[in-house]
């Protein structure tokens, strides 16, 4: 994930699954532009903290252009870990 659009700015990288929180990456609300460069198929998932993970996006890899983002307008089930 991009720090500004069009792939420009800082970038952080993960090859594992797990969750990431992007404050620890001083990444609080300013990703721009994100790849997802998984094995095909494979969904990533993005979510807020507002007491329980609220969805903000959704990405199925692979993608070579920016991916377009789904967001949620329900209030989502919490998920465990393993769900991921």
């Amino acid at each position: 994930m991009y720090e500004h659009g069009n792939f420009d700015g800082r970038r952080l990288t993960w090859s594992d699954c797990d969750f990431e929180h992007l404050g620890n990456w001083g990444f609080t609300d300013k990703t721009s532009s994100w790849h997802n460069n998984q094995t095909r198929g494979t969904v990533t998932r993005v979510y807020n903290w507002v007491g329980y993970r609220q969805q903000l996006w959704a990405s199925t890899a692979p993608r070579r252009a920016p991916t377009s983002v789904t967001r949620t307008t329900t209030r989502p089930t919490p998920s465990r870990s393993a769900d991921r």
